[in-house]
Parts: structure tokens; sequence; C-alpha cells
């Protein structure tokens, strides 16, 4: 099965390259950011919070391109991962960073542009995570893996 999946991917690229020679240029949109929080308290400060630090990174990028005149491909690619480290109220010390957010998210349409008044669209969607940290005995990355088919029709 996975051998039939990787040639018929492999057989989809070739059939897409050779088109995209003769096509008009890709249209491409890439947005991408980097956020972080600190706050930390001092030992002057009678409370009893803890002090914490967050990252995370997000990044969202589209490739559109009509291929031929009756096939446009759309390829849409999200990410996004991030940790948070807090600090020990008695020591001050900083923990271990833990995940905070973490997805993969990309999908693949092909629309196949027939001037009907419904035109119908293949994609394939896969949705995962950059680490599982589900069993800490375990380091599984791109785990779970959900995968998405569909068939339809689009206006």
């Amino acid at each position: 099965m996975k051998l039939a999946i990787r040639t018929a991917l492999l057989g989809f690229s070739v059939l897409l390259w050779a088109f995209s020679l003769f096509a008009d240029p890709w249209k491409i949109d890439i947005s991408s950011n980097l956020t972080t929080a600190l706050n930390s308290y001092s030992d002057n400060w009678v409370g009893g919070e803890a002090g914490s630090f967050n990252w995370a990174s997000q990044f969202l990028g589209t490739a559109e391109k009509q291929i031929s005149p009756r096939l446009n491909t759309k390829t849409t690619l999200k990410l996004q991962f991030g940790q948070t480290s807090v600090q020990n109220k008695l020591t001050k010390t900083w923990s271990m960073p833990e995940k905070s957010t973490d997805l993969i998210d990309g999908e693949e349409l092909f629309k196949f542009t027939m001037d009907w008044p419904v035109d119908p669209f293949a994609s394939v969607r896969v949705i995962s995570q950059f680490l599982d940290e589900s069993d800490t005995l375990l380091e599984r990355n791109g785990n779970p893996l959900e995968i998405t088919e569909a068939l339809g029709g689009s206006r």
C-alpha cells in the first residue's frame, strides 16, 4: 500500500513538473513569524508568582499555478511550533522547555477547470505534529498522521 502511494505521488510530481515547463509562473505567498514573551520576578518580589518564557513560530505558505488550460494546482503548508519554560517559585531555576503548540498541515488541491457550472477537484491533506510527547520513553516525529482525500465540485 505504501509503495503504491509513493509511486502515485512520484507520478503526479513528474507530471506536474512536465506541465510546469510550459505554463504560467507560480503565484507564491509566504508569511512567517516568531513570537516570544518573558516575565520574571526579582528576589525583592514577595508574591508567590513564577516567571515564564514562551516562544512560538508560525509559517504559512501557498503556491498556486495554472498547470495547463484545464488543470490548476494549489499547495498550502502551515507549520507551527512553540515551547514554554516555567521558573520554580522557590529555587528560581527554569524548567526544561515543554511543547506548547505543534502543527504540520499540508494540502494539495487539483482543480480541473472545465468551464462547467461546477468544476471537479481532487485534494489530499496531511495533518501531523513535529514531536509526539505522549510517551516519554519514545521519540516519535510526525505522529499522529492524519491523511484526508477528497473529490468534489467547486464553484
